[in-house]
């Protein structure tokens, strides 16, 4: 019996609650690209709705180091 089958097996024999436990245990280790791709498009709308005037300025990065008490030179 192949692994892919010992697997499916046990799969079988969990309670839906159990295997929502599993889901959400699996979820953390292997992050599903959809979730991450709605959590971008969120993000993205987030930042496109904020209506602060300085969203858009920019700093670089040694004004940003300098800003942290760190020296980059």
């Amino acid at each position: 019996m192949s692994t892919r089958e010992k697997l499916f097996n046990m799969l079988e024999r969990l309670t839906d609650e159990e295997l929502e436990g599993l889901y959400q245990f699996l979820k953390n280790l292997i992050p599903l690209e959809d979730e991450d791709d709605v959590f971008c498009e969120e993000l993205y709308r987030a930042y496109e709705q904020d209506d602060d005037p300085e969203k858009h300025e920019t700093v670089t990065l040694e004004e940003l180091a300098k800003e942290l008490g760190q020296d980059i030179a």
